[in-house]
């Protein structure tokens, strides 16, 4: 065994032998494209669907609306499910091999996703691409942090978060054109040639180190991934069937989603190399910044998906029109992102968070009082900008909250769940818009009551980081 050992080590040394300085340049940048391009296409499929909703009720005529919400759902929660395993799984196998094998089911499921003649061939396929897209997640920024010396992983880092915000800022609006033009269809199919571009670009990136691949004593919790996903499931089809279904069965869901949320968390506190580890939510400010990720994630979702909901069906506008019409709020995000950074390295991320939630409720408010006729300068566009500066401020900062006072050994799980967090926000979002739509036939206003939520969950998120103890980044960075 020992001459096994000894003779093994030479190829070590001969694949890591120096490179071209040239090479050395080039593979970092390369590294982040391809990580960039594959956040995008993961953040972009989970809200270009907002535009295409109705266009997909109308093309599934005999099916109810909340069955075809599950279009969007299947998608988002498989990733919320699986978004840890697949970091354990990269750091056991390797990021780059996870890589690979996500970005290829992605595609494969995009293609399916598009060639789908039914309804449950669709959602089928969307859990498939969910699967996929789970992988990329965290393998796309371990592809930066093993590519990029430490000097440069805080802006590489900034620029893959950044394009996943933009994308996921300008999904609606992108997909508004496409669907209008070309169809639901095209919605997915759009992934392929981006996707045949990472595929290439990554095709030059080698494989990381053999030492980078850690060995799991107690394996991979896939039990808690199922349970979450359960739970997750579970809660979803209570929400969406609560006015189609009698009260014994909608207490039926509410249990089964009470017992596997309670194991997932019982789990948690007692298995070795639990999914989420129970620690971890004693880190201080951790459970607040979760909290608020939660509350403003389902904002974000409902917002956006109540937009097309409003100029399509009550002010009559055609998808085309419909996205051209949000497109200046999610471009706002961008640019106060950006400055966000600089703010919060002077006055920290806790005012940021606040002042932004409270823009985001104000615009809500606003939005209540909406007219029935189209009222763009006067009435949508301060709206859209008011809730862009809102948005922008508050995106950052959470994602830096959540990960800032964690131990550099609980990085990548803090973040890990943070993101899943932010995929389950999407979820109630996305339910809850479409149940109160559906409110429309009892009398109710579903817009007022959507508005009103909406500032709600904005005085929520206020509400968990308004007794953060948060100093200005600067400080807390050094």
């Amino acid at each position: 065994m020992c001459s096994k050992r000894h003779v093994a080590r030479p190829a070590l040394k001969t694949r890591s032998a120096p490179l071209p300085q040239r090479w050395i340049d080039v593979k970092p940048r390369l590294a982040l494209f391809v990580a960039s391009l594959a956040t995008f296409l993961v953040a972009i499929d989970g809200t270009v669907l907002f535009a295409a909703f109705q266009r997909l009720v109308q093309s599934f005529p005999g099916e109810p609306p909340t069955l075809v919400a599950w279009v969007l759902n299947a998608y988002t929660i498989t990733v919320a499910s699986l978004l840890i395993v697949s970091g354990r799984l990269g750091d056991w196998i390797g990021q780059e091999r996870v890589f690979r094998i996500g970005l290829s089911l992605f595609l494969v499921a995009s293609y399916a996703c598009g060639n789908s003649a039914h309804l449950s061939e669709l959602i089928a396929a969307r859990v498939l691409q969910g699967m996929g897209a789970a992988m990329l997640t965290p393998s796309s920024l371990a592809l930066i942090l093993g590519n990029h010396r430490d000097a440069q992983k805080p802006m590489a880092i900034a620029i893959w978060g950044a394009t996943g915000g933009l994308a996921a800022a300008l999904g609606p609006g992108l997909g508004s054109v496409v669907v209008g033009h070309l169809g639901w269809h095209w919605a997915f199919y759009l992934n392929l040639p981006l996707g045949a571009i990472a595929v290439l670009a990554a095709s030059f990136l080698g494989g990381p180190p053999l030492t980078t691949r850690l060995r799991l004593r107690h394996g991979i919790d896939v039990l808690s991934a199922v349970l979450l996903g359960g739970a997750l499931a579970c809660l979803t089809w209570t929400l969406l069937s609560a006015r189609s279904i009698d009260p014994i069965h909608l207490g039926i869901g509410m249990l089964l989603t009470i017992a596997l949320g309670g194991w997932f968390v019982y789990r948690s506190r007692q298995v070795p190399q639990a999914l989420v580890p129970a620690v971890l939510w004693r880190v201080p400010g951790y459970m607040a910044a979760t909290g608020a990720s939660i509350c403003f994630s389902t904002g974000f979702a409902m917002l956006f998906f109540g937009f097309f909901f409003l100029v399509t069906n009550v002010w009559k506008l055609d998808l085309s029109h419909a996205g051209l019409a949000i497109t200046p709020g999610p471009l706002t995000v961008i640019p106060v992102t950006v400055a966000s950074g600089r703010l919060a390295m002077r006055w920290g991320h806790r005012p940021l968070i606040i002042a932004g939630a409270a823009l985001l409720g104000l615009s809500a408010l606003w939005l209540m009082h909406y007219p029935t006729y189209p009222q763009y300068a006067s009435f949508l566009l301060p709206g859209l900008l008011v809730s862009g500066v809102g948005i922008g401020l508050v995106m950052s900062s959470l994602t830096a909250v959540a990960t800032m006072k964690l131990p550099a050994h609980m990085h990548g799980i803090g973040a890990a769940v943070n993101q899943t967090v932010r995929q389950i926000g999407s979820v109630l979002g996305v339910t809850l818009t479409v149940t109160l739509m559906a409110q429309r036939a009892t009398g109710y206003d579903p817009y007022v009551l959507l508005y009103a939520t909406l500032t709600l969950l904005s005085l929520a998120t206020v509400a968990c980081v308004w007794r953060w103890r948060a100093e200005p980044a600067a400080r807390i960075l050094g």
